[in-house]
């Protein structure tokens, strides 16, 4: 289960990472009235986060292994 769980961390940190602006449309793009692009911010927090979920799912692969 943690090798799924670790999998699915690693595949949307990659998400997260690669193409921050799908995120922006699926989280947030519903809440505004104008269409518009994300801001350089809320791109720059998304790749920090998938960094992070990936940095994670290593972990727990990693851990499966070790332990």
């Amino acid at each position: 289960m943690i090798v799924l769980c670790s999998i699915f961390l690693l595949l949307m940190g990659a998400v997260m990472l690669l193409a921050p602006e799908f995120i922006y449309e699926l989280k947030e793009s519903w809440k505004s009235s104008t269409a518009g692009a994300p801001s350089q911010w809320y791109i720059i927090r998304t790749r920090f986060g998938g960094v992070c979920c990936m940095a994670v799912g290593i972990a727990g692969i990693i851990s499966v292994f070790i332990l």
